[in-house]
């Protein structure tokens, strides 16, 4: 187990600036922190790659994510005099078994946070096609969650 933050989106990192003052990439800190709890380490990564990227990006990226992601973890470890007693298979399977709920939460959030009837007729183009690109990644995300789904075992949703 592992302290997952609950609600790992872009808009809850921060990034430090360069001297320019740009946006760099190197995060100055993560805030929000309310939702944490004890969890599977692959929680916050579902919900960060289900909700802030584009479908085709995410499909592209996420065996690659996971790989550099057990990678880093076992080489954190390593320098701590530990090993990770869990395959990259172990972590893939975690993975998509989080990401079902996250695509969940992906369609529930955006209409929620992003549909809003009081804009005015100036933002409307925007917020319009903000809210379009948001409800596909959302769809794309949810087929994705019903095809991982049907790879869980049934006596692990019910009783």
């Amino acid at each position: 187990m592992m302290l997952c933050h609950g609600d790992f989106c872009n808009q809850n990192l921060l990034w430090k600036t360069n001297p320019d003052g740009s946006l760099s990439n190197k995060l100055a800190a993560i805030i929000d922190w309310q939702a944490m709890h004890e969890g599977c380490l692959t929680t916050d990564l579902a919900r960060f790659l289900c909700i802030n990227l584009s479908g085709e990006l995410r499909r592209r990226i996420e065996d690659g994510v996971l790989q550099f992601y057990y990678n880093e973890l076992k080489g954190m470890m390593a320098e701590m005099g530990k090993k990770v007693d869990f395959s990259i298979d172990q972590v893939k399977r975690a993975y998509r078994a989080n990401f079902v709920s996250q695509s969940i939460v992906a369609m529930i959030a955006g209409p929620f946070l992003l549909a809003n009837k009081e804009w005015t007729n100036e933002e409307r183009p925007k917020k319009q096609a903000e809210f379009d690109h948001y409800m596909e990644r959302a769809r794309m995300a949810m087929e994705d969650g019903l095809e991982r789904l049907e790879e869980l075992p049934k006596e692990k949703l019910m009783d």
